[in-house]
């Protein structure tokens, strides 16, 4: 049992914490083991957060997540989808939180925005420096730093 397995350590780990690294295709939300679980991560007021490969394939997925149905998932094993869902005694009410958790204010979409939207900030500040290195060296011929 998943859920039993993450309270327990959620118990004896103070800092445990859930990392959704999600594939490129976006699968992991499409698998209900992993929707589960994520779900369940909520429930006990984990710290989520997750990775995603791209703004633009985030920008591609983005209008299946928000269509996100534990019923449509999919796992290797059918009864395992199908003791999933026998957990679940209000599907309609899991998706809603699920949205929420994705979605909402402090979401793990938020989350990874504003994540990436600091590092391509750091980025551009870092090119322009260099940009700037480059035209020193060019312009009197000498390397110099500072």
């Amino acid at each position: 049992k998943f859920d039993d397995m993450m309270a327990c350590i959620s118990n004896s780990v103070s800092d445990f914490r859930q990392i959704l690294a999600v594939d490129p295709d976006f699968e992991v939300f499409r698998r209900a083991w992993c929707v589960a679980e994520l779900h369940q991560a909520h429930t006990l007021r984990l710290s989520q957060s997750m990775q995603v490969i791209s703004a633009s394939a985030l920008s591609r997925h983005r209008n299946a997540l928000r269509t996100l149905d534990v019923e449509d998932m999919q796992a290797s094993n059918p009864a395992d989808k199908d003791m999933i869902l026998a957990r679940i005694s209000d599907k309609a009410a899991f998706n809603a939180e699920v949205q929420r958790v994705i979605f909402d204010e402090g979401g793990l979409l938020e989350d990874w925005c504003t994540g990436f939207r600091n590092v391509s900030i750091l980025g551009a500040v870092a090119r322009r420096g260099l940009q700037r290195s480059r035209s020193l060296e060019d312009s009197d011929g000498s390397a110099r730093v500072g």
